[in-house]
């Protein structure tokens, strides 16, 4: 039995090339050759459907353009380009490629994913230009959420700052706190403390600060007290908002520093003759005042009449009373 390829390739080499065209059994080869094209795009379809389901039951890893990677609902950093650890992780992606996979979810936009983890990998990928390795898996708001807060509490390189803010965020979105609680497995005491030290401080206030990696519970603790007093929270607004707080390396120290500075009280009054000569301040402050002389005969003659001042003082029916 002959083969129709021999078959055709016979009658092409008898007939010469145009008459291959139109002598050949075209109906023959184009059935074969679809029924072959179908069983190929089968089994793509099937490969395919295989790998979504792969991918949607978080079995396979997948390279993703970070283009089309979204950001959490609730962000669980204090993002800080120039901080030695995020340049550190440049580097090692740079050098070793990225070592473990993010976690993402299909977005509702179609060709788009939401990140669950790993938003830290997803800016290095941006940063240089490559795709993120990631696991697609289908899941909920409170499977992200918990997914999120397991992966942080995993890291060691995450703030107490940064974790206090993202529970204010979990329960800002409206977040149950039970869930909140198994997201970052803490007590229900912690996480009200955590609560509560974010809004003393204010989330404004803390994003100016920063991540501050060296500052633990007791010492955030303590600047909570301190700004649960209205002028204290209003003169800190004053402070972080300043040039010099900006430009400062250590804007946690440099805060509670300024905080602690006591109020200087009044301006000091000059005191001046009627020609303008200066002859000393009058400075008030909560300590008490004191007259500051800068003239030695005026020194001279406020010593000599301090007990005439002092008995016009008991004269005084005012002062009478001590």
């Amino acid at each position: 039995m002959k083969s129709p390829g021999k078959s055709v390739l016979s009658e092409i080499t008898a007939a010469g090339p145009v008459a291959a065209r139109i002598t050949a059994p075209l109906p023959q080869m184009m059935a074969g050759s679809v029924r072959s094209f179908g069983d190929q795009l089968q089994q793509e379809v099937a490969e395919a459907k295989e790998i979504r389901e792969q991918i949607a039951n978080g079995e396979l890893v997948v390279e993703l353009d970070p283009g089309i990677l979204d950001v959490s609902f609730v962000s669980d950093r204090i993002d800080n380009d120039e901080d030695e650890a995020f340049l550190g992780l440049v580097e090692s992606i740079r050098n070793s490629g990225q070592q473990l996979p993010i976690l993402v979810r299909p977005a509702e936009i179609d060709g788009r994913f939401q990140i669950a983890f790993g938003h830290r990998r997803v800016r290095v990928a941006r940063a240089l230009g490559i795709k993120v390795k990631a696991i697609v898996r289908r899941i909920s708001d409170e499977q992200l959420i918990i997914a999120q807060g397991q992966e942080n509490n995993a890291r060691k390189d995450l703030s107490f700052i940064e974790k206090a803010l993202f529970a204010w965020r979990l329960e800002s979105a409206g977040v149950k706190r039970d869930v909140i609680i198994a997201a970052m497995a803490v007590s229900k005491s912690h996480l009200s403390d955590h609560l509560a030290i974010v809004q003393a401080i204010t989330p404004e206030i803390i994003l100016k600060i920063g991540a501050a990696p060296l500052i633990g519970r007791p010492r955030w603790q303590t600047l909570a007290e301190i700004l649960k007093s209205s002028a204290a929270l209003k003169k800190a607004g004053k402070i972080v908002a300043a040039p010099e707080f900006l430009a400062s390396k250590d804007k946690f120290s440099y805060l509670v520093e300024h905080l602690a500075t006591k109020k200087a009280g009044a301006e000091p009054v000059e005191l001046k003759t009627s020609s303008g000569v200066l002859l000393g301040q009058f400075v008030q402050q909560r300590s008490g005042s004191r007259i500051v002389t800068k003239h030695p005969r005026f020194s001279a003659y406020l010593a000599a009449r301090l007990p005439e001042l002092i008995s016009h003082f008991e004269a005084d029916p005012i002062n009478s009373a001590g």
